[in-house]
């Protein structure tokens, strides 16, 4: 009963106080009798959460408050998703539940919900964006979006990839080598570009906290490669924190790197990881992307643009991305985006390198904003376009346009 208590009070700041599901997990699991049970339950209920929705929409006349639907989202996963746990079992914990965080008052809704769940056919909706919106267990304005840009089948095909549970380790060329690393993991999917795959277990985490090794994506990765950083560049990382593209561009050649970010408690983050990492040659500064710096006009031979996005693109990994998102969001962040690609573009030498990315797949925050850039800055050429998508090989939906000022 402690882990169902820890795990709704996790999920109670995740939904109710807007808490980051990893970052809030991350605080709390110390407390857990069983933390991978915590663990498959708090990113379970994320996971399913529109699902859960249409679920409780369909067996509830009136919507329950906020603490009875996480209640019942945690029942509902113990009871279809959870399959160590019997069904009387899971609807029996999830009543005691009720009483030890302070809801005795909803005992017998939760429990009659509960057992009319676990008993109920669903039908999927005839509409096969709604029906898709179900199965894939994503919002219905993203599943429309996702399916009128890449076509309903592809769009289909990533929504409903399985979570990849390894994670992508890259070595650190400084600390370390990948035989080494090999050696020590063993147990491993080979990669490209001195990395692997790996379960993230006592193993992995002691590489990683003694620096030898850090967690990056193939697709954050590849931004760093398309930008080519060369001996003697002077780089600008637009968006920095927590600052894994500052440190594997500042192993791929000698370079100077102004690593940014608007926020000072971010800064750390990047000074914590240049530690780690035993990284060089790259300074830190407290700038807001959105606003011109005079300081950075024509300054960098190569810039990246890594801009704040709505993550669709590794939304399989981090599924509270889904929570409380809207088109409006989307719209104020695709303006936001645009704003820091332009003030990128005034801080590029001429004859230099920018290059915009995101771990977003919508052509809103993409293609569109770069489209309207390069209409407007005739002084830029594209280079090279990249859409990454998300596969069921662990590679994350990234996006990246590389140009050059002419």
């Amino acid at each position: 009963m402690k882990d169902l208590e820890l795990s709704y009070s996790i999920l109670k700041e995740i939904y109710v106080n807007k808490a980051y599901a990893a970052l809030e997990l991350s605080n709390k699991i110390k407390d857990a009798e069983n933390p991978k049970f915590v663990t498959n339950l708090v990113y379970g209920v994320l996971e399913k959460d529109t699902q859960f929705n249409y679920y409780i929409d369909t067996l509830v006349s009136k919507k329950p408050k906020n603490a009875i639907i996480i209640l019942l989202k945690i029942g509902m996963y113990l009871v279809k998703y959870m399959n160590s746990m019997p069904t009387y079992a899971a609807v029996s914990n999830t009543v005691s539940l009720c009483e030890s965080v302070g809801k005795r008052e909803v005992k017998g809704f939760v429990n009659a919900t509960l057992k009319k769940f676990s008993t109920t056919e669903f039908e999927m909706p005839k509409d096969k964006f709604l029906a898709l919106s179900i199965e894939s267990s994503t919002p219905l304005f993203i599943v429309k979006k996702l399916c009128n840009q890449y076509g309903y089948e592809k769009a289909k095909e990533f929504l409903m990839l399985p979570n990849f549970e390894l994670e992508h380790v890259r070595v650190n060329s400084r600390k370390s080598t990948m035989k080494e690393i090999e050696d020590k993991i063993k147990d491993f999917v080979p990669s490209t570009n001195n990395s692997i795959y790996a379960k993230n277990d006592k193993v992995v985490k002691d590489l990683y906290a003694c620096g030898k090794i850090t967690i990056q994506s193939l697709s954050s990765m590849k931004a760093c490669e398309v930008l080519a950083p060369n001996d003697g560049d002077k780089i600008l990382d637009l968006c920095s924190a927590p600052g894994g593209k500052s440190i594997y561009m500042s192993e791929l050649a000698n370079v100077d790197i102004v690593s940014c970010d608007i926020h000072e408690h971010r800064l750390d983050l990047i000074k914590s990881y240049i530690n780690r990492m035993g990284a060089q040659g790259i300074s830190i500064k407290l700038n807001d992307a959105t606003i011109l710096n005079e300081e950075f006009v024509d300054k960098f031979d190569k810039v990246l643009a890594d801009v704040p996005c709505s993550g669709l693109g590794v939304a399989n990994r981090k599924p509270d991305i889904y929570l409380d998102i809207s088109d409006k969001d989307i719209k104020d962040l695709s303006e936001i985006q645009y704003k820091i690609l332009c003030n990128a573009a005034k801080y590029v030498k001429k004859g230099g390198v920018l290059v915009y990315s995101t771990c977003t797949i919508l052509r809103e925050e993409n293609q569109n904003n770069v489209k309207k850039f390069l209409k407007d800055n005739k002084d830029f050429k594209s280079v090279e376009e990249i859409q990454l998508l998300p596969n069921k090989e662990g590679l994350d939906g990234f996006y990246i346009h590389k140009m050059t000022r002419v």
